[in-house]
C-alpha cells in the first residue's frame, strides 16, 4: 500500500485528479483575459508590457481543438433551449433539463460530435491507425473519446454546481457516475496505449505507389 494517501501504485486517484482539476478550472477562470482592444498588433499592451506576436495558424488550431472548450460549447448550447413550455411550464421534448448524466441524450451526444470526430482522428493519429486496422481497435478508440467527453461533461457541470459535495455534505449523484467514467476512461487509455506510436511504411508499396505517380 502506498503511503501516499493521493496515490494508490504510483497513480492519483481519481478523487485527487478531481481535486486539482477543479482549483486549476478556478486559477484560469481568476486570470482575466485581455480584450482586442487592449493590444496593438505588435503585440505590446496599453500599459508598455510587450507580449509574443499574434499567435501562428498552428497555435490558434491547438486552442481551438481544446476538448474541454469544445465540450464547453456544447453544454453552452443545450442550455441555451427552452427546458420547460412558457404556457404549460412542462418539459419540452428534445431538452436536457431532465437530465443527471445526460448518458442517454441523444442532444447531448448529437451536440459532442463534431468534438468525437475531432478527437478520433487525433487519437488515431497519434497511435497510427487507419481504417485498414482491425475492427476492434477502431472501436476501443471511439470508445475511449466517448468516455473522456462524457467525463468532461461531467466535470464541467460539477463545477458549475459548485464542487462535488451537496451543501449537507453528501456526494452528488453526479461525482459518482463522473468516477465511473474516468475509471472507463483509464483503462481505454491503458489498453490502447499511452505513447505516440510510429506508423510503419512497407517501401515495396511505398516506392510502387510512388511510381504510378509519376506515371
Amino acid at each position: 500500500m502506498s503511503e501516499n494517501p493521493k496515490e494508490t501504485d504510483g497513480l492519483p486517484t481519481a478523487e485527487a485528479l478531481m481535486c486539482e482539476s477543479v482549483c486549476e478550472s478556478q486559477q484560469d477562470s481568476a486570470q482575466p483575459a485581455a480584450s482586442s482592444g487592449e493590444r496593438r498588433l505588435n503585440g505590446e499592451a496599453v500599459d508598455g508590457s510587450v507580449e509574443p506576436a499574434a499567435e501562428s495558424p498552428a497555435d490558434a488550431e491547438i486552442v481551438r481543438s481544446d476538448v474541454t472548450e469544445r465540450v464547453r460549447d456544447a453544454l453552452s448550447e443545450l442550455a441555451a433551449r427552452p427546458a420547460r413550455d412558457p404556457v404549460t411550464q412542462r418539459f419540452v421534448g428534445a431538452n436536457v433539463g431532465a437530465g443527471t448524466t445526460l448518458a442517454r441524450s441523444a442532444q447531448f451526444w448529437s451536440a459532442v460530435e463534431p468534438a468525437k470526430r475531432e478527437l478520433v482522428e487525433r487519437v488515431r493519429t497519434d497511435l497510427a491507425v487507419d481504417d485498414s486496422s482491425v475492427e476492434t481497435l477502431l472501436g476501443l478508440i471511439e470508445g475511449y473519446c466517448e468516455a473522456r467527453l462524457f467525463r468532461t461533461s461531467m466535470f464541467l457541470r460539477l463545477v458549475d454546481q459548485g464542487g462535488p459535495i451537496t451543501t449537507k455534505g453528501k456526494a452528488r449523484a453526479l461525482y459518482r457516475a463522473y468516477l465511473d467514467a474516468l475509471d472507463r476512461e483509464t483503462k481505454l487509455a491503458q489498453v490502447l496505449g499511452l505513447e505516440r506510436k510510429s506508423k510503419r511504411i512497407d517501401l515495396a508499396q511505398a516506392f510502387a505507389e510512388q511510381e504510378r505517380a509519376r506515371g
